[in-house]
């Protein structure tokens, strides 16, 4: 039996085979699961993150920068956290043919390699990318390998937090490649630990240096005792002060909870909360709590936006293959954050398809 997960540009359905389903796992108490979530979505070093340019002006002197890790940095990651042999990937692919290209204002035929990436984590879940690339690619499967891949481990956290990082404009050589690295270096990095603040991610770096601070801290005091003492009255203060934000966040979340609902609709929503305290590293004070949440909920209303955008550019009747393919009715109805990547992920290889 197969089911059909992707339509071709000209409307014709692609059929895979079902995935087998996974046997029962036991699943880890929540709160090891989410420190297991927690460590696979830290920020990685700086030394592991590649530049690539995705845009470029005419004169091919400037390109659009953004960041990303390779495959073996992403397996390095899985196999430190859950160890070697503890988790599992596995493939199904499939040829689409036929495609109408237009190129040099004539229309040829090409075809393309899809591959969908399954990874399974024991206890914790399984989570599947898409990948894809034209067939005349001599590294189409190595692409679409890599794509699927990336896509897949996105769904656990893993390097998910690059996603947000904002590209910028700087100047390539030939290759394509940033010059001039020692100034592109600070400015990169401070791009990264801007969007960490942004997300209120904290960086291993800078949470081993708070912790060294904090058991400096609570040392025996010897002659400091007056520097470690606060006034009862300051303490009281700061722990009022606390409380209300708390509680004013609180507010504003559940007075925003139905403007999320009628922009996401029920499902989605209920999807996205989920995967966003899923991510949320355990001992996180409720207002970063709270404030993790909003952004995640704004992250999926554009990204929403952008996906009906996507729709706009494509054919209707393309479209609604697209959704009956991911068992969307309608945007307002989308059932998770998953099909909702696929969605528009499906849309932007159908808007680039076209003549």
């Amino acid at each position: 039996m197969a089911t059909s997960l992707l339509v071709d540009p000209r409307g014709n359905a692609v059929s895979l085979p079902d995935s087998p389903t996974p046997a029962p796992t036991a699943t880890p108490a929540t709160d090891e699961r989410k420190h297991i979530i927690a460590r696979l979505g830290e920020p990685f070093p700086f030394k592991d993150i590649c530049w690539r340019v995705v845009e470029r002006t005419k004169d091919k002197k400037r390109g659009l920068v953004t960041p990303y890790v390779k495959v073996g940095v992403l397996i390095d990651r899985l196999n430190s956290v859950l160890g070697e042999g503890c988790w599992s990937r596995t493939y199904q692919h499939r040829t689409i043919d036929n495609i109408p290209v237009t190129e040099n204002n004539k229309t040829i035929i090409k075809g393309k390699v899809a591959l969908i990436c399954d990874i399974d984590v024991p206890g914790v879940g399984r989570n599947s990318g898409t990948g894809e690339a034209w067939s005349d690619d001599p590294n189409a499967f190595t692409s679409a390998d890599t794509q699927a891949f990336k896509r897949a481990a996105e769904c656990f956290g893993i390097g998910l937090y690059l996603r947000l990082v904002e590209k910028f404009w700087w100047d390539i050589d030939p290759h394509g490649k940033p010059v001039n690295m020692e100034r592109f270096a600070p400015f990169a990095a401070e791009k990264l630990a801007a969007t960490l603040r942004r997300t209120g991610t904290t960086n291993p770096v800078e949470r081993e240096s708070l912790a060294t601070r904090g058991n400096h801290n609570s040392s025996p005091a010897t002659g400091n005792a007056s520097r470690l003492q606060t006034p009862a009255q300051s303490t009281t203060s700061r722990t009022t002060s606390r409380t209300a934000a708390q509680t004013s966040l609180r507010d504003e979340l559940l007075a925003k909870k139905a403007e999320y609902i009628a922009a996401l609709g029920e499902s989605l929503y209920t999807d996205a909360t989920a995967k966003a305290r899923s991510a949320i590293a355990p001992g996180t004070t409720p207002v970063d709590t709270a404030n993790q949440i909003v952004h995640s909920l704004n992250e999926v209303c554009a990204l929403l936006t952008n996906t009906r955008q996507l729709a706009a550019e494509v054919s209707p009747p393309v479209v609604n293959q697209i959704l009956d393919t991911y068992n969307v009715q309608t945007f307002a109805t989308v059932p998770s954050l998953e099909a909702l990547n696929n969605v528009r992920l499906a849309l932007e290889t159908a808007r680039d398809a076209q003549p």
